[in-house]
């Protein structure tokens, strides 16, 4: 198993809507054809157990954040796409140009938009809020939020997302997993239970514009 994204490109257009904002969390095209697997804190979310193991660490240094993640699951290395972007127990293989797949187990990616914006889900067709907490990740305000899609957009109506959201200095810090029909393991609710460990181990730093490696924390 190899870098997930090895030549991922970044998705481009509008984030406005909760649909459009979820799937450009990573981009599209990519192949899986590595054979190397690559070796914080928040509020706890209600589905967190003491036994979720999350024993490798990465650093995003173009969105300024580190986070833990489960230790055998593979996370993209940063070529085309910023890395520690994408986690998945499985090496995956995207087509070239295409939507990231909502089979992905975890998706994560500091977006040019609001907090207030990313949020204001009364304002969006494409979700009915089953869930919404507020919350705080390495002492910024956060809301974690449970979906269910109308069907409008791009998601199937009745599909579920996860998702945690975070204030990062007039940007979102958004992370996601999703509800898929017969997807690979691990199911849905252990996706959550992983992801909520995983935002309580998030880093806020300040970004690397100069190719220097990690910053300061923020």
């Amino acid at each position: 198993m190899g870098d997930i994204l090895r030549h991922a490109r970044r998705v481009h257009g509008g984030l406005l809507r909760m649909a459009t904002l979820l799937l450009a969390l990573a981009a599209p095209a990519c192949s899986g054809d590595g054979d190397t697997p690559i070796p914080g804190n928040a509020t706890p979310g209600p589905s967190d157990r003491s036994d979720t193991a999350l024993d490798a660490s990465c650093t995003n240094d173009v969105g300024g954040y580190t986070v833990r993640y489960p230790a055998g699951w593979l996370v993209n290395t940063g070529d085309g796409l910023p890395p520690c972007s994408v986690f998945d127990p499985r090496n995956v293989d995207i087509p070239v140009d295409s939507e990231m797949p909502t089979a992905i187990a975890v998706s994560m990616s500091l977006q040019d938009v609001s907090f207030r914006q990313a949020t204001d889900f009364a304002a969006d067709p494409s979700v009915d809020v089953l869930d919404a907490t507020d919350a705080e990740v390495d002492g910024r305000p956060a809301l974690r939020a449970e979906l269910r899609h109308t069907g409008w957009g791009l998601y199937d109506a009745g599909q579920r997302s996860y998702a945690w959201f975070v204030d990062v200095d007039g940007q979102t810090l958004i992370a996601v997993t999703h509800d898929v029909q017969d997807a690979d393991p691990p199911p849905f609710a252990a996706r959550q239970r992983i992801l909520d460990a995983m935002m309580a181990s998030v880093r806020l730093v300040e970004p690397d514009r100069n190719g220097e490696g990690e910053g300061s924390p923020r």
